[in-house]
């Protein structure tokens, strides 16, 4: 192996490409939507940016993608769905379901 050169693992089908792999976070697209979630995570956490912020779901589509994209198909737990491709990310839940997401119970409130 030369200096410079990629170690064969980050070729293995379960690193390559994922969030294991060095080599994802060299693609420019990857490294400005991890910029925006580092800005906008935080202030949606705080109530300063809506949770369907276009900016904000364009990042997350384009960080999360392969993750998605392995979700197409399998059945959701929940509501015994088959998970179906959409145009982008979208929340079905309401702002206030944000406490759930902290690990509050919005019953509780």
């Amino acid at each position: 192996m030369q200096g410079g050169d990629a170690d064969e693992i980050f070729d293995n089908d379960f690193i390559k490409g994922s969030a294991y792999d060095p080599r994802r976070y060299a693609d420019p697209e990857i490294h400005r939507a991890g910029e925006v979630l580092e800005a906008k995570l935080p202030a949606m956490l705080k109530g300063d940016v809506d949770m369907n912020d276009p900016e904000l779901k364009q990042a997350l589509g384009t960080f999360y993608k392969a993750n998605l994209d392995a979700a197409v198909g399998q059945k959701d737990l929940t509501t015994g769905k088959t998970i179906k491709r959409r145009g982008g990310v979208e929340s079905p839940l309401p702002k206030t379901s944000i406490l759930s997401w902290k690990g509050i119970n919005p019953a509780w409130c």
